[in-house]
């Protein structure tokens, strides 16, 4: 790809061109905490102003980069490469500690006795955490420079959400770099607004000498503020003494001047501040947007070399990605026997193939090779086998793994390595996803939870730094950026997308969310989409590390294809997770073989029986379908395909639905009532309210017996039981757990259990108080598991227990107090004083009249999260 050029030649001796101006020092929405300008929305602007090239220098991130080249290039404006950086305050990167540079402040506090002093406002940034630089990519070395000082910003350098480097970074990746002295957060521009010239000086005379002479600039900015006048001479003054040149630069933050509200607004999102707010951190003018040449021009007219060399800079910036041939950046494994993967895969292909058939048929054999033939074509050979190597490991740690999903389903090279468990040569499924050279991107359907695991087994495959998590960048949609500029711009009612929206269109605001819609305001990982490259991924797309110590690629889903790196989706299935804890409900169950033999035959009489009964809660691709599978009376495979072809989905992904919604209705048909209690977990988690009411009903025509919470039963989550009795009805079914009662935290039923197993069944409420710990246990939960009916298996009277419950816990709370004080005799008239708080093991709570049915039903449904109460007496047994 033929690079930009900002002129025709090298000449900057002050031509027509010289005009011209470049904005360098760019923020777009990237900058997460005050960018509101899209990638797009800046590009506009830059051609709309008639300018030749625009920078794009977010704060502490790389994560706009490829949108921004790619976005300049289409428009034929010459996109700059580069990066705000955080830079520790001449501290380690690993330093935590905040820093102060103005003496005379620590001076004059120092004197008063003062050990917590308000922050100056010119001293170090971020409470003194670290300072800015502008880094800028000149080549295509110093882009993979920008991108491995960014990522050890981020792995060992983050405080906060923070990435800093410190001048051992700078120094390490400098080659290819042209370096800006930044901001008025800059460490030379806070040295100046101390009065700390030398200070300055010798700083800035360090940036040279690790950046060399002709690559550190002295940036100069006008917005207008006093402190940009004050130290304007001295940037200039310092410029001389060490021969460095000048650029001129605007602190962008948004496209246009009129997009100043929208950033204030922004801010004030992020922050949690509201407009009216009189002491809200702002910015104090409203230029910092992409301005004209001729403005710049004007400002900076008593330097003109200053603008000259936004030119210059842009001239010698030019890099950008190689976008890589699908396949060409897998990384490599090669087999202990030193064969590579190529070699592996047509070898295990070919043993698997002489092990099913024997005397392997033409037309099996032809499809194999063409299918090979194809795979090689697309470099795809590693990449299968290492999507095998995951599947196989899941596999032997227990883990489910779905039949098949996407391209792989159609693929007999993936059926002879285990990926998909669909032949496609039965189900006479065509091979041509592969077709036209596209390198394909597996689907690994397995449980929640597993995508750091098989993230980790890639990594032991190629090691640490060749495969990560992506990034995912959460953008305002409409009801969002309503919900959030309604309330920073005051809006006081209740809110409502409908009302709130009109409040912002009569107070001439809507515009302001409307500009705001397609802006980004978070990010996260995105762990269900893990990226490889043959080269550490820090040197290509930048790690990113969050606060909580996850990690991921700078870039997003979308940039990680657009430069051509292989990806694994893996599909965490909320299904695979049901089957997998019902099983683990049952005593010394080998879950993975029930698994496997729910496919060894599919032809279980009892599972059409059970699907044309109607009961299908759980079972994918036909959960909602009752009415259409009782009609239908299901007897066979060939018919559950039907079902679901006729529902959109091709020949191929219709045998992939009906294989994996068969497997599921076996386990659920073998062990209904462990099924349908996994179900009740999985959803009660969610808090799917619909959900849950349909489990109910569905276990109500199974004749499933369900339990009511009870505090010498219950788990925290609901469990299958099995009992011994007379009443065979009764002796299977399920319990319900604490995690159905409002709250009740995991910490209190976990005390509450690990309680009653140390010791005994609970005898009475008095004992359930004196025993359990009052670190989560409040009158508050209490009440509920009283209302819900958890303590009616030793006082059935809730009204009574409702009634003195509170003055129990307060009594004991107050006698354990004094204990740990030694005080306990001084408070004995205190318990003795109140029935009850008394010591003894019977209950003390007065036999009294209970609430009525109808109060007590009315109670006992308020108690629940979901709404089981509204069919008590139909659905649960007590």
């Amino acid at each position: 790809m033929q690079p930009i050029r900002i002129r025709s030649n090298h000449d900057y001796g002050g031509g027509a061109l010289m005009r011209d101006f470049v904005n360098l020092h760019v923020h777009s929405d990237y900058s997460l905490a005050d960018g509101v300008s899209t990638v797009s929305e800046l590009m506009s602007e830059a051609q709309r102003l008639g300018q030749p090239a625009i920078g794009l220098t977010d704060h502490g991130s790389v994560g706009g980069l490829m949108e921004f080249w790619k976005a300049g290039r289409q428009r034929g404006i010459k996109p700059i490469l580069g990066v705000e950086a955080y830079v520790t305050p001449e501290t380690g990167r690993t330093d935590t500690r905040c820093v102060s540079w103005d003496n005379s402040w620590k001076e004059r506090n120092t004197r008063r006795s003062v050990t917590c002093v308000p922050h100056d406002p010119y001293d170090v940034s971020g409470g003194g955490l670290f300072t800015h630089l502008t880094l800028w990519a000149e080549s295509d070395e110093g882009l993979v420079n920008l991108m491995k000082a960014s990522s050890v910003a981020n792995l060992e350098g983050l405080v906060s959400r923070y990435p800093r480097m410190d001048n051992n970074v700078l120094s390490s990746f400098a080659k290819g770099l042209i370096c800006g002295s930044g901001c008025m957060s800059g460490a030379i521009p806070t040295r100046l607004l101390l009065g700390q010239f030398d200070e300055a000086l010798r700083m800035a005379g360090e940036l040279q000498d690790i950046f060399g002479r002709d690559n550190f600039f002295i940036e100069i900015m006008d917005h207008g503020l006093s402190i940009e006048h004050q130290i304007r001479n001295d940037l200039v003054e310092l410029a001389k003494r060490i021969n460095a040149p000048l650029v001129a630069t605007s602190d962008v933050h948004y496209a246009k001047r009129d997009d100043s509200l929208k950033h204030d607004v922004r801010i004030c999102i992020e922050t949690g501040d509201v407009m009216d707010s009189p002491h809200r951190f702002k910015f104090e003018s409203e230029e910092y947007y992409l301005r004209s040449s001729a403005v710049m021009r004007s400002l900076f007219s008593d330097v003109p070399e200053a603008c000259d060399n936004t030119l210059l800079i842009a001239e010698r910036c030019d890099t950008g990605f190689c976008v890589a041939e699908d396949g060409s950046l897998m990384p490599q494994h090669v087999g202990a026997d030193g064969r590579a993967s190529s070699e592996i895969l047509q070898g295990e292909v070919e043993g698997w193939l002489q092990t099913k058939y024997g005397s392997i048929p033409d037309s099996v054999w032809n499809r194999a090779q063409h299918e090979m033939a194809v795979i090689r074509e697309t470099h795809a050979e590693e990449y299968l086998m290492a999507v095998a190597y995951c599947t196989n490991r899941l596999r032997e740690e227990g883990h489910l793994i779905g039949p098949g999903k996407g391209i792989l389903a159609r693929s007999l090279v993936a059926y002879a390595l285990g990926i998909s468990e669909i032949d496609p040569i039965e189900y006479d499924l065509p091979f041509t996803d592969f077709q036209d050279s596209v390198f394909p991107t597996a689907v690994l359907q397995t449980e929640r939870g597993l995508s750091r695991r098989v993230l980790q087994y890639l990594c032991d495959r190629y090691g640490n730094g060749y495969a990560a998590a992506v990034i995912a960048y959460s953008r305002f949609n409409d009801a969002k950026a309503v919900k959030d500029v309604s309330h920073v711009c005051g809006y006081q009612r209740f809110w409502d997308a409908s009302s709130a929206e009109v409040w912002l269109q009569d107070n001439a605001k809507k515009s302001i969310a409307d500009g705001l819609k397609d802006c980004i305001y978070d990010c996260s990982v995105r762990s269900d989409v893990l990226a490889l490259c043959n080269k550490p991924l820090a040197e290509v797309t930048s790690i990113v590390r969050f606060p909580s110590g996850a990690e991921s690629t700078a870039f997003d889903a979308k940039g990680c294809d657009e430069l051509g790196l292989p990806r694994l989706r893996i599909a965490g299935s909320r299904v695979l997770q049901v089957v997998q804890d019902a099983l683990r409900f049952i005593p010394d169950c080998n879950v993975p073989q029930v698994w496997d033999d729910s496919c060894s035959s599919l032809d279980e009489s009892r599972v059409y029986d059970l699907l044309s009964a109607g009961y299908t809660a759980g079972i994918p691709f036909l959960d909602g379908m009752k009415s259409e599978l009782m009609q239908q009376k299901l007897t066979s495979f060939a018919e559950l395909i039907d079902i679901c072809h006729s529902r959109g989905a091709d020949r191929a992904d219709a045998v992939a639905r009906a294989m994996f919604a068969y497997r599921v209705a076996y386990v659920k048909t073998l062990y209904t009532i462990e099924f349908m209690t996994a179900m009740l977990n999985s959803y009660n988690e969610d808090g799917a309210r619909a959900k849950l009411e349909s489990i109910f009903e569905e276990m109500y025509c199974l004749g499933i017996h369900v339990r009511m919470p009870n505090i010498n039963q219950s788990q925290y989550y609901a469990t299958a039981y099995s009992s011994t009795g007379d009443d065979e009805k009764s002796a299977y079914g399920i319990q319900l757990g604490f995690n159905a009662i409002r709250g009740i935290s995991e910490q209190l039923a976990e005390e509450i259990v690990s309680t009653r197993n140390k010791g005994s069944a609970y005898r009475s409420f008095n004992d359930f108080i004196r025993r359990v710990s009052l670190e989560h246990c409040n009158a508050g939960n209490v009440n509920y598991l009283i209302r819900a009916g958890a303590f009616d298996c030793v006082n059935p009277c809730r009204k009574a227990l409702a009634q003195c419950g509170n003055d129990l816990i307060e009594a004991e709370r107050q006698y354990r107090a004094a204990q740990s004080h030694g005080q306990g005799d001084l408070l004995q008239d205190v318990m003795d004083a109140s029935p009850c708080a008394q010591k003894s093991t019977d209950e003390v709570v007065p036999n009294g009249s209970d609430w009525d049915q109808t109060t007590r039903q009315q109670l006992q449904c308020e108690s629940f999260k979901w709404p089981i109460g509204r069919a008590i007496e139909q659905y649960v047994c007590a």
